[in-house]
């Protein structure tokens, strides 16, 4: 007979997205994933609430946008940044304007932009992604 023993410690109240990720930013190594990410990150979440809102697959997304299900798996897992061509051809499947604003690096560190309705918005002191619908609608109905 097996015998599971559970730690019965207690759980504290749940840390905020900047208490999660402050340790990150403590690293160069940290501040630089987190650089290469922002752009994978804010297509990831677009894409997840396009499909999951619309109850659809990745099965069924990746026929509307002519990808097979392993595609639309790794963009949703957000760990690659999607080529120019993924891009132009979520945009127009999706109807979504994705809009990037890229400047000139400065050594603040990442921080969160404000919410904007019907947007999703990602942001480094380098690189800011708004993603919203093509109509003027929430990219997420």
């Amino acid at each position: 007979m097996n015998v599971i023993v559970l730690n019965m410690a207690k759980i504290s109240a749940p840390e905020t997205f900047e208490q999660v990720l402050a340790p990150l930013l403590d690293t160069p190594e940290g501040r630089a994933l987190w650089y290469e990410t922002a752009l994978a990150r804010a297509i990831s979440r677009a894409v997840v609430g396009y499909r999951t809102t619309r109850g659809l697959t990745q099965t069924a997304l990746g026929v509307k946008l002519g990808m097979p299900q392993a595609q639309i798996s790794r963009i949703e897992a957000g760990d690659h940044t999607p080529t120019l061509e993924t891009l132009l051809r979520i945009a127009d499947a999706l109807q979504l304007n994705i809009s990037l604003s890229i400047r000139p690096r400065a050594d603040a560190a990442p921080r969160r932009p404000a919410a904007r309705p019907n947007a999703t918005i990602e942001a480094t002191d380098q690189l800011v992604i708004s993603i919203s619908a093509a109509s003027g609608g929430s990219p997420h109905p």
